[in-house]
């Protein structure tokens, strides 16, 4: 995906880049996923689950409440 760089004045500052620390675990979720195939993709649903739950805490976080 492309990461929208939307101009840093006026739009809260640097807190909407918090979710980024979550991409190296987000790389190796795909890379996990890429190498497992059949019924051990069902354990991956939780995972995904889970990292796009941390992805929304983290950009609730660093939007509201980063200064």
């Amino acid at each position: 995906g492309i990461l929208p760089v939307p101009p840093l004045r006026g739009f809260g500052g640097w807190g909407w880049l918090l979710p980024l620390l979550h991409l190296p675990f987000a790389f190796y979720q795909v890379r996990k996923l890429w190498r497992t195939d059949g019924v051990d993709l069902n354990p991956m649903l939780g995972v995904t689950a889970r990292l796009a739950l941390h992805y929304g805490i983290l950009l609730a976080l660093g939007v509201g409440f980063w200064p």
